[in-house]
């Protein structure tokens, strides 16, 4: 079995690419970097997580974004599916996609800084 890590993940599909220099024309959204640790039902350490954020609250409508949208299931479209679910006698199975969000394709370029702060 192969493990690759998100970080790798993401290299490969090409979700995004290390700049030395922002070009003039950009101005990049901060980051921020966020660290969690995992716990059992027991309270016993699993793992650690470390996320980067951009602080989305810095970007400026029309100039770093046109449109807000993202794909959001409703509770009653959940429950509608479990009773059809139950009343065709399936089988529900749960799979974990590490990157899945990320095969849109992008209109504009967008830079974000790392490493700006630490919580």
């Amino acid at each position: 079995m192969v493990v690759t890590t998100k970080y790798t993940q993401l290299l490969e599909a090409g979700v995004f690419e290390w700049m030395d220099k922002l070009p003039a024309s950009k101005k990049a959204i901060e980051s921020h970097i966020i660290f969690k640790e995992k716990l059992d039902k027991h309270s016993n350490h699993i793992k650690f997580k470390t996320y980067i954020v951009a602080k989305g609250f810095l970007q400026v409508p029309s100039k770093n974004f046109s449109e807000n949208f993202s794909f959001v299931a409703k509770f009653t479209t959940l429950q509608v599916f479990l009773t059809l679910v139950a009343y065709l006698n399936f089988e529900i199975h749960q799979t974990d996609i590490i990157i899945a969000y990320l095969q849109n394709d992008l209109d504009e370029e967008i830079c974000m800084t790392i490493l700006d702060s630490v919580s």
